[in-house]
């Protein structure tokens, strides 16, 4: 929606992947890691953190050439 050439299927999956491991381990509650130096952040937050990074990291993929060329038809 914000970009025309930037993102697909695949890298949409991996950026949702990245985005619930971000809040997971920005949660602290019940960490299954202990990564001290890591802010906590209470839930109030996981929306905001999470969409951040599903878009920052799914900006990165390219959208393939035949997904653009059945957009435009």
């Amino acid at each position: 929606m914000f970009t025309r050439k930037q993102g697909s299927d695949a890298g949409n999956a991996v950026a949702i992947t990245i985005g619930l491991a971000t809040t997971t381990l920005l949660g602290g509650n019940g960490r299954v890691w202990s990564i001290d130096w890591l802010p906590k952040v209470t839930f109030t937050w996981f929306a905001m953190i999470g969409a951040t990074v599903v878009f920052a990291f799914g900006v990165i993929f390219q959208t393939p050439d035949d997904t653009l060329e059945r957009a435009t038809k």
